[in-house]
C-alpha cells in the first residue's frame, strides 16, 4: 500500500470540500514524490552513487518482490526501464497522479 502517498492526500483535502487545498501543480508534484518516497521506504528504489554506472544522484530501482499497489507499480516500472532523476520521475508520475486525483 502507498501509506505515505495516501495520508499525504489526505492531510492535502479540504475537509469542508473533500477536495485537494492546494493547486493542482502543485497537489500532483506532491502525490508523486510521495510516491517516490512510499518506493524508497520498501528499499524499492534509491540514489545511484559515485562507484555505480549510474549518474550520481538518479534513482534506481531495487530487486525485490513486484509491488500490488496500483499507484506505485507504474512508478517503479518506470524506474526498472530506465534511472532517472527525482525531478524527471516526479514531472513522468505527475500524469499518473492526475488520473487518481480526479477519482477523488
Amino acid at each position: 500500500m502507498a501509506r505515505i502517498a495516501e495520508d499525504l492526500g489526505l492531510l492535502l483535502l479540504d475537509n469542508a470540500s473533500a477536495r485537494p487545498a492546494l493547486d493542482r501543480t502543485i497537489h500532483e508534484r506532491l502525490l508523486s514524490a510521495a510516491v517516490l518516497l512510499d518506493l524508497a521506504y520498501a528499499c524499492r528504489i534509491r540514489p545511484a552513487v559515485d562507484s555505480e554506472p549510474v549518474e550520481t544522484g538518479r534513482l534506481v530501482a531495487l530487486i525485490g518482490p513486484q509491488p500490488t499497489d496500483p499507484v506505485v507499480a507504474p512508478a517503479l516500472q518506470m524506474l526498472l526501464r530506465s534511472p532517472m532523476s527525482p525531478a524527471a520521475a516526479i514531472a513522468k508520475l505527475r500524469r499518473q497522479t492526475a488520473g487518481v486525483r480526479s477519482e477523488e
